[in-house]
């Protein structure tokens, strides 16, 4: 583990940092002071958004009814492709499928 990972854990573990992995990579850090929010990650662009956490409101309720697990919905990352992403899709394949014989 590097210094730097080390200074992060205590941090976490003094409860002045939370993380998330916003990819297969290092985690990113924010200070716990920070309003709490989930994170959309595009798998596309690699764009990241930050969400409010009641918008997973009723999948936390619905993991507590079914399962009785709660989550910690502030160390969550949803990975997908972004509204961008998706709405250059479908002009991508148009303009491929254009220049093709």
């Amino acid at each position: 583990m590097s210094d730097e990972e080390a200074m992060f854990e205590v941090l976490e573990d003094l409860g002045l940092v939370r993380h998330t992995h916003l990819s297969d990579r290092a985690p990113t850090y924010h200070s716990a002071s920070d309003h709490e929010h989930f994170h959309l990650v595009c798998r596309t662009c690699r764009g990241v958004t930050s969400v409010d956490p009641a918008l997973a409101a009723p999948l936390v309720a619905a993991l507590s009814d079914e399962h009785g697990f709660t989550p910690d919905v502030g160390h969550l990352a949803v990975f997908g492709t972004c509204a961008g992403c998706r709405d250059a899709a479908p002009a991508e394949a148009a303009a491929t499928s254009e220049e093709s014989p």
